[in-house]
């Protein structure tokens, strides 16, 4: 069996990338950053040995994090079908060969994706930005302050939560612990 060359395997990213984009409702400016690295990256012959729904998945997860958007690897790996573990571990392996950086996930874009799985109005969202100053100290995970903070506003309890957004009570309670101190 001959190996595929460069258009072939651009060309099955591509296809890949769409079909990723439209089920994650991927922005354009995201497609259109991973698109652009995953084809440096065939240019530089770095993707050798890797799937290519993982790469493109973990490049999807970067420039997520980098533009602010609220997608999570959790929601990546459901896409593919992958183990979010094995996803982690080869998105940090890729991070620090291509020198991507390290970009936290801010707690603020992940509020109105929670509001949106709970399905409460979205002047929630205003109000859990407020709570999420005070929630901000506390040195939870971004996920656990921004879940947190929207049951600060009182219209959702802790098994809703729980039921919609698979969370622990127990991070809820311990962010609200941290928050009594």
């Amino acid at each position: 069996m001959r190996p595929l060359t460069f258009e072939e395997r651009y060309s099955f990213g591509t296809r890949e990338l769409e079909r990723l984009a439209s089920q994650l409702y991927l922005p354009n400016n995201i497609k259109a950053e991973v698109g652009h690295k995953f084809y440096k990256l065939l240019e530089g012959n770095m993707t050798q040995g890797r799937a290519t729904e993982v790469t493109l998945g973990c490049l999807i997860y970067h420039y997520c994090k980098a533009y602010g958007y609220p997608l999570e690897m959790r929601d990546i790996a459901g896409v593919l079908g992958a183990d979010k573990w094995r996803m982690f571990k080869s998105y940090t392996r890729m991070q620090r060969r291509l020198g991507l950086g390290y970009v936290p996930v801010d707690a603020g874009s992940l509020i109105p994706k929670y509001v949106e799985m709970l399905e409460l109005p979205y002047s929630v969202v205003a109000e859990a930005a407020r709570n999420l100053k005070k929630v901000e100290k506390t040195g939870c995970t971004p996920r656990t302050k921004a879940i947190t903070s929207i049951y600060l506003t009182g219209k959702v309890t802790l098994a809703e939560l729980k039921r919609k957004c698979n969370v622990s009570e127990m991070g809820v309670r311990g962010c609200m612990g941290k928050l009594k101190q």
